[in-house]
């Protein structure tokens, strides 16, 4: 299981392209965090296509601040979402 994050725009266009056309096979997530705006909407609309194993929002409200962020990528810890899946990449 592949997990792929997304602060930005760009950040979902690339992941999609690396998933077609490097991963189409394997299992992945996608977090979508939504600090952008039209992030809910493009969120919905990735959702909708199946693409991902799960497609995931995350509340700007629930993330924190800058550092709380960061550190928390760093250290892998996730308090956004209730799910506990393990991946490899």
């Amino acid at each position: 299981m592949i997990a792929f994050i997304a602060w930005t725009p760009l950040h979902v266009m690339n992941i999609i392209n690396t998933k077609v056309n490097f991963f189409s096979e394997e299992k992945s997530d996608l977090y979508i965090y939504g600090e952008f705006s039209s992030s809910k909407q493009l969120y919905g609309s990735i959702k909708k296509q199946k693409l991902f194993t799960n497609v995931f929002y995350i509340e700007p409200d629930k993330i924190g601040s800058k550092y709380t962020r960061i550190l928390n990528l760093i250290i892998n810890k996730n308090n956004f979402i209730d799910y506990k899946e393990q991946y490899s990449q």
